[in-house]
């Protein structure tokens, strides 16, 4: 039972510092990918919300009760998140390869090749990349 308790803590600070805004590692990711950071917050929170009910629903609170072992709750939560991908997920291939336009600030497409990367050029300064241009 201490064990659950700490994995059930761990699990939470982890949920949290991923969905928060205003954590540390959120902020760095924004500004490392030029992506505006309630953006990258967005575009986080489905995958983090899904992971954290089906942990909870199929892991924390079935294993807590007794229902089955830690083993099988394991087992059964990446059963149920790999079906979530399965149906819910897109190909790579199919994904738009640009997505600064849907995520409201995102500069996705500043990442793919172009004539000034194919030149030597930098696609964008340091500068241009924190938004400071």
């Amino acid at each position: 039972m201490l064990l659950q308790c700490a994995a059930s803590i761990l699990g939470g600070a982890i949920f949290g510092n991923t969905c928060s805004p205003i954590a540390d590692t959120t902020i760095l990711t924004a500004l490392a990918t030029g992506c505006d950071i309630s953006a990258h917050t967005e575009t986080q929170l489905p995958y983090m919300l899904a992971v954290g009910a089906v942990s909870l629903l199929v892991g924390t609170l079935p294993v807590g009760l007794g229902w089955y072992s830690e083993y099988v709750g394991l087992l059964l939560c990446i059963a149920v998140l790999a079906a979530l991908l399965r149906y819910f997920g897109e190909r790579p291939e199919d994904a738009p390869r640009s997505v600064g336009g849907e995520l409201g600030g995102c500069a996705g497409d500043v990442l793919l090749p172009s004539s000034a990367a194919a030149d030597g050029e930098p696609l964008l300064s340091s500068d241009e990349r924190v938004g400071t241009a």
